[in-house]
């Protein structure tokens, strides 16, 4: 400028490039007001101090957004040194970092969203941390006020060499105490907390919202953290009202009835998968709904004729997790239990019963899972399918760190907001990711919301 003021050759095309200026400065003067150098190490900090303190939005008090990747003013970029001493970060002179720099009403991020690409700069390997607003509002300069992307609140770059140290440091390791889990008396407790710290920040669920979701499944789907296993152990009324009174969707007509067929007949003595179809009787209400009329009263319905079983009693071979938890060998066998288990005599049925934090079940479901495991660095190798089953039902470690990875895998952070409270919607279609349904949903909205409450308040 003709009084004597210098600016770099970035501030100069910034100001007169109106594709990167977009006409948030009426002149010159304004761009100059407003291209300011800034020192990340503040917001480094910042970005530190609230991922230690687990706090899921952080406000930017310098109230600026960085729209492009930062650059090093000096071209030496190899020059720059990176110093972690004491939760302290530190940049020599030469690394005070510009880019251009728009003032805002307001800017929140959340601290721990993080996006890590790479890039090569004349043979030279660099990191971009990005990170994306939740809200912002731009300068008055800009009449109306510019519609800022949702894409990006800021990026910086800094030597790939400097990658792990940046990340430890921007992301101190989330975790929990054994107070903070939902049944902190469990008799294993310690070893879950431990297992659970272990892995968390490796799947990523590092806030409070995720983690009061997973307390709060793994909570509902282990009875409390108190089994790894699903125990077959049920009294004769418990197998009729759980299993013996499942239907299937095929619904017959004789006259003004309707009947469902039965899932399960053979649970009851006296009858048994043959020729023979067996129904529960069926009505419609006044909504023209399907509703079930008599549960206890169970129809052989054949081509001409309907035979009426009543007083019917569960056969005893079922009760009390007897031959080999035959109860869940027939319930969860072959294709009417739709999880992929072979017929009752391969004994699938119990053998992938539900098993771990998660209770996975079904032979399909543990492919999956036993298929990550293959390609896992996980501690105990070479396992059968059959082995690693059983393993996830007695070893503690081993059962987290495949909960944590079917939650990977069936991407349940997704359905995960920052919100507070949990939003009950939010419990709901996290089950269905984990269930397959909403079975129990009450409990679960009950067991997350607990855990939540104790995670932001311990």
């Amino acid at each position: 400028y003709d009084n004597g003021t210098h600016l770099a050759q970035w501030q100069w095309r910034s100001i007169h490039d109106p594709a990167v200026v977009k006409g948030l400065f009426k002149k010159d003067e304004d761009g100059e007001l407003n291209f300011l150098p800034i020192e990340l190490s503040s917001l480094i900090q910042k970005i530190h101090d609230a991922n230690f303190s687990k706090q899921s939005i952080l406000q930017i008090d310098e109230r600026v957004m960085i729209k492009e990747p930062l650059s090093f003013e000096s071209s030496k970029i190899e020059d720059v040194t990176f110093y972690n001493q004491t939760d302290t970060v530190f940049f020599d002179k030469k690394s005070i970092l510009h880019s251009k720099l728009v003032t805002l009403l307001e800017l929140s991020i959340n601290p721990h969203e993080k996006s890590i690409t790479h890039k090569t700069i004349e043979g030279k390997n660099y990191s971009v941390f990005t990170f994306h607003k939740l809200k912002s509002q731009t300068s008055v300069l800009q009449n109306p006020p510019l519609e800022m992307s949702d894409e990006m609140a800021f990026s910086f770059m800094i030597p790939s060499s400097y990658e792990e140290i940046m990340k430890s440091y921007l992301y101190p390791p989330y975790s929990i105490t054994k107070e903070q889990l939902p049944n902190p008396n469990a008799k294993n407790a310690d070893e879950i907390v431990r297992a659970i710290n272990k892995y968390c920040n490796e799947f990523e669920i590092n806030t409070h919202e995720r983690m009061a979701h997973f307390l709060g499944q793994i909570g509902v789907e282990s009875i409390n953290l108190t089994t790894l296993v699903e125990n077959c152990n049920y009294s004769a009324i418990g197998i009729q009202n759980e299993f013996g009174k499942r239907v299937s969707g095929a619904v017959i007509t004789r006259g003004n009835n309707g009947y469902m067929l039965l899932t399960n007949p053979d649970l009851y003595d006296g009858l048994s998968m043959d020729e023979n179809r067996y129904y529960f009787k069926m009505k419609k209400n006044n909504e023209d709904k399907w509703i079930i009329a008599n549960t206890d009263t169970i129809y052989e319905v054949q081509k001409d004729t309907i035979l009426i079983h009543t007083n019917l009693v569960i056969d005893d071979s079922y009760v009390g997790g007897k031959n080999n938890c035959k109860l869940f060998q027939y319930v969860y066998c072959c294709g009417k239990s739709g999880l992929g288990n072979g017929d009752f005599d391969s004994g699938d049925g119990s053998r992938f019963r539900g098993r771990g934090f998660i209770q996975v079940t079904g032979r399909f479901n543990y492919n999956k899972l036993y298929n990550i495991y293959q390609s896992s660095n996980s501690g105990l190798k070479n396992l059968t399918i059959e082995q690693f089953a059983e393993t996830l039902s007695s070893n503690i470690d081993f059962a987290i760190y495949f909960s944590m990875a079917f939650w990977k895998d069936k991407k349940i952070n997704e359905k995960i907001s920052n919100d507070s409270p949990i939003i009950e919607t939010e419990i709901e279609a996290v089950t269905k990711r984990v269930n397959g349904g909403t079975n129990g949903i009450d409990e679960r909205k009950q067991f997350t919301n607990k855990s939540y409450l104790i995670l932001i308040t311990q």
